[in-house]
């Protein structure tokens, strides 16, 4: 066999070897090895999409564009081999999946329509993405809640404090509840924990005082020690169980509207080609899906699939873990210092798959071990299904729990059942040593809506116990609009086996009307057993800012009783008084709750803290409104400090300042400003503003015309 050579329009060169046959493919066409090519700027437009000025290769009929150009226009680079011109590669246009061209040599103008499968796939995930925490200086504050009281000639002053100190290395906080402080008082501390978190590992690391994270079956419980786990709060909108996904193609620039249970949920603007949308946020439950594409043309395609969504459920490979160790704490606000038996537990869960979520944990006590397991399954045609079983080991035996639950929740209804039993000798952390599990729990809960008439709840209870005593109750509830405002009709029934058995009955009928935002009555009526009352309050609301809210309530019946109270706040707390009388007997209390922060090495008096928090800074202007998420929340002093309470960890917190309350020699560079704090910690938020000196003046000719442009 001899050797020839092949044509380059061939695109592949054969080569003889011995008795070897190679084949060679091509890896590119030189564009001076291709006669009569020239270089075109055209102005191209893609499927009805903003026309945009594109350099193109001509070589006879056939156009090439470059392969840059088509990634960024978001279209598959074709499979065949490109043409190379200044180090770039060049694509023919007609390879391009379904292309259609029309080229206007005089204007100059290429319009190309391609299938929708030639561009690649477009997916917007409405999931928010974590926010960078504002940088935290170090401060400190001091939460007071004071109340004094008197009745029956008796008076009595008590409070509650908390000390908090923040950093960049985390928030540390003590509290301790203050009693008699009319004689010679006595503090008992509550809770003193250093917290740090990790909003990179969605994590935190508490040390000093917490309660436990417990698995399906186990106890929360107070201790004190060390705590790691999962903190799914330090990234705001973190959604954790599994979102429904919806997917088309468009082959024209189009809006997507997203519709849920047939209410618009978003709309969106869509390139064209295939697109998804993953993690839709939608109610949880059962419902229906609605997509409805419209293109520039006007047409029209309609998507729609059901789904349901459970937080029951983490998404797949998502984890939630705890692990804690150190002593039980007893008697929790009567002593201060009262820890007892070391432990160690752990719980771990994983998203196996989107429908399958799985759990292990345990605890370890000395002379007591216990663990368990639960499984979490979506069966989307009925519902959601868990199955628990633990174990234990003591000086009892061996013991053993299970649990199997099953939940639906749709727009036609709600059911949740639950079937718990235990052996006698089950021990877990948290039960007394002398105790025992119940020995079986059952329970069952429904809602459904009326069609328009109100919705109807029943739930019902029963809970045995080895000894043979047995709690039953049942409950039923009814809720309807009834014009502007709502009636709700309740009914428990309570049977306690137990020696002698005991039932008792109890009936509402409650009645609420909105007056305003802030203001709403109240009036209702119950039947206990034998015992009858009635009731009505009429109460208004603190304002997000200063102001006043009132209370007034009063009982009829065997037990008649009278109260009412009033309040007041200010940049500086909350200031109530309130007068009860009750049986003839009248009582007073007056209590006073805020809160002293030192940040920035300025010290303030604010409103209570229990959130985080920013320092706000106006210049030097006092007087100056500041609004949060566009509520009015605080006014500028004499300094141009103000302190905004009520901030959302890790997530962007709206500061604005009303530039009205500006004089008109203020510049100032922005009016709003996004905080991001840490948890229980503050930030510093400076608006720049300065004074500036301006004047305005007109010149003038000797004959009174102004001076013509470009004068100088």
């Amino acid at each position: 066999m001899s050797c020839s050579n092949k044509t380059l329009a061939s695109l592949v060169a054969v080569a003889c070897m011995g008795n070897a046959l190679h084949i060679y493919a091509a890896e590119r066409i030189e564009m001076n090895q291709i006669r009569d090519t020239e270089e075109l700027w055209l102005r191209i437009s893609i499927n009805h999409q903003s026309p945009e000025v594109a350099h193109f290769l001509r070589s006879g009929l056939e156009l090439y564009a470059k392969g840059s150009d088509l990634e960024r226009w978001r279209l598959a680079l074709p499979t065949v081999m490109p043409l190379m011109h200044t180090d770039e590669a060049y694509y023919p246009v007609n390879a391009l999946r379904g292309s259609v061209q029309e080229l206007d040599f005089n204007a100059q103008t290429l319009k190309l329509q391609v299938s929708a499968t030639a561009f690649l796939p477009t997916s917007q995930d409405t999931r928010t993405s974590p926010n960078a925490p504002t940088p935290t200086p170090t401060g400190a504050f001091l939460n007071y809640d004071l109340v004094g009281q008197q009745a029956s000639q008796n008076s009595a002053a008590s409070g509650l404090i908390e000390l908090g100190v923040f950093s960049t290395a985390g928030v540390g906080t003590t509290s301790a509840v203050l009693r008699n402080l009319q004689a010679q008082g006595n503090i008992t501390r509550l809770e003193s924990t250093w917290t740090y978190d990790v909003p990179g590992a969605l994590a935190s690391v508490r040390v000093g005082d917490a309660i436990s994270r417990s698995g399906a079956w186990s106890l929360p419980v107070r201790f004190g020690g060390l705590q790691w786990a999962t903190n799914f709060s330090v990234r705001p909108g973190f959604v954790t169980f599994p979102l429904p996904a919806m997917s088309g193609v468009s082959a024209l620039p189009s809006t997507v509207d997203l519709f849920i249970n047939d209410a618009l949920r978003g709309r969106e603007a869509l390139p064209p080609g295939p697109f998804s949308l993953p993690n839709l946020p939608v109610v949880t439950g059962e419902g229906e899906l609605r997509l409805v594409v419209r293109d520039v043309l006007g047409r029209e395609q309609v998507f729609s699939e059901r789904y349901y969504a459970s937080p029951r459920l983490l998404r797949s490979g998502l984890s939630d873990f705890a692990f804690q160790t150190g002593y039980l704490r007893n008697n929790f606000g009567v002593d201060s210092n009262n820890y007892g038996e070391s432990f160690v537990s752990s719980v771990y869960r994983r998203g196996v798959n989107d429908r399958v979520t799985a759990e292990v944990s345990g605890e370890v006590m000395p002379g007591q071990q216990t663990i368990g397991v639960r499984c979490t399954a979506l069966w989307e045609q009925f519902g959601v299904f868990t199955v628990s079983a633990a174990g234990s080991k003591s000086a009892r035996g061996t013991g053993s729990l299970s649990a199997i639950e099953f939940e639906r929740q749709s727009r036609h209804f709600g059911l949740n059942l639950r079937l718990q039993a235990t052996t006698e000798d089950f021990v877990q952390m948290g039960m007394p040593r002398d105790g025992r599990a119940s020995s079986r729990v059952s329970e069952a809960r429904m809602g459904f809506p009326l069609h328009g008439a109100g919705t109807v709840g029943v739930g019902y209870v029963d809970r045995r116990n080895h000894d043979q005593s047995e709690v039953r109750i049942a409950s039923f509830s009814y809720q309807v609009k009834a014009g502007p405002g709502s009636l709700l009709l309740s009914a428990f029934q309570v049977e306690n086996r137990e020696g002698q058995s005991r039932t008792d009955r109890i009936l509402a009928v409650t009645f609420t009307l909105p007056l305003d935002g802030r203001t709403s009555m109240t009036t209702g009526a119950q039947r206990q057993t034998d015992q009858t009352a009635a009731d009505i309050q009429l109460q208004r609301n603190l304002p997000v800012g200063d102001g006043v809210g009132y209370r007034v309530f009063a009982r009829s019946g065997a037990s008649p009783w009278l109260q009412a109270g009033v309040s007041a706040q200010t940049a500086a707390g909350v200031v109530s008084a309130e007068v009860a009388n009750f049986q003839s007997d009248t009582a007073y209390r007056l209590s006073a709750a805020g809160a002293m922060v030192w940040l920035d090495g300025q010290g303030f008096l604010t409103r209570r803290l229990n959130e985080s928090f920013a320092l706000v800074r106006v210049g030097d202007y006092a007087g100056v409104q500041i609004y949060a998420d566009n509520q009015p929340v605080a006014r500028t002093d004499a300094q141009g400090f103000a302190l905004v309470p009520r901030l959302r960890a890790y997530d962007r917190n709206q500061l604005r300042v009303e530039q009205a309350d500006l004089p008109l020699d203020a510049e100032i560079s922005t009016l709003e400003h996004a905080a991001v704090p840490y948890y229980r910690s503050g930030v510093v938020v400076n608006f720049p503003v300065r004074a500036v000196r301006a004047a305005q003046f007109r010149l003038v000719l000797d004959g009174g015309q102004s001076p013509p442009p470009g004068t100088r």
